[in-house]
């Protein structure tokens, strides 16, 4: 039966996995939205998102900071960082470690991660030393083939919606104990499996629209200590 996910732990580490245009965004939003905001949050955003414009001109709380910028102990609000892939790989290692230092357990959005560096030492630590350390991470990847088996192996939870591929989806597969012959889908649901609990994997409906979703955010975000 169709229900609502679960409520993601305050250092668990979320993959969001589909094509685009298959909700995916808007479910990642819908997550951040019911996460604790209480804190310093930092999306990596290297599509340009036009959901992260659209709440930054919505409340103070959300600003665009450089690749460069690196978060101070007692920051909160959300902090979007828009980098050129490749271009500015060493600025968002660094700042991935500024993150992974931080006493104040963060939370890290990653649009499109597959543009982190594969074998990026910050993001490894981030993920397998996250929950110890109190990080909490989404993040969203189209092609599952393309991102190493590090990063599908160390999430607690996964949302699944439409892929095309049929090699994506027999990685899922390796991690989702979903059927090989599954089918995909509709339109902006998705399977949800919250890893190593249990083998169930329940069927999403659609989160909700993405002006509820910003309203929702707007709401919650801690007044800007900038």
């Amino acid at each position: 039966m169709a229900i609502n996910p679960l409520k993601p732990e305050n250092n668990s580490r979320t993959l969001v996995i589909g094509k685009t245009g298959s909700g995916k965004t808007t479910f990642a939003f819908y997550l951040l939205s019911i996460s604790r905001l209480d804190r310093c949050i930092v999306a990596i955003d290297f599509k340009r998102e036009d959901l992260f414009k659209r709440l930054a001109h919505r409340t103070r709380a959300a600003q665009f900071v450089k690749p460069s910028w690196r978060p101070t102990r007692g920051a909160r609000g959300l902090y979007i960082v828009q980098p050129r892939a490749q271009v500015d790989d060493a600025a968002i290692e660094e700042l991935l470690w500024a993150i992974w230092r931080l006493k104040d357990r963060p939370l890290l959005f990653v649009d499109e991660a597959y543009l982190i560096p594969r074998n990026s030492p910050a993001f490894q630590a981030i993920l397998t030393q996250g929950r110890s350390k109190g990080i909490q991470t989404i993040a969203l990847i189209q092609r599952p083939v393309y991102v190493s088996r590090f990063v599908m192996s160390e999430a607690s939870n996964y949302a699944v919606f439409y892929l095309t591929h049929r090699d994506d989806r027999r990685t899922v597969a390796e991690f989702v104990p979903l059927p090989r012959d599954y089918e995909n889908p509709e339109p902006y649901h998705c399977y949800w499996y919250r890893g190593g609990a249990s083998d169930r994997v329940d069927y999403v409906l659609p989160s909700p629209q993405s002006d509820a979703i910003l309203s929702s955010l707007t709401e919650r975000l801690p007044a800007p200590l900038w």
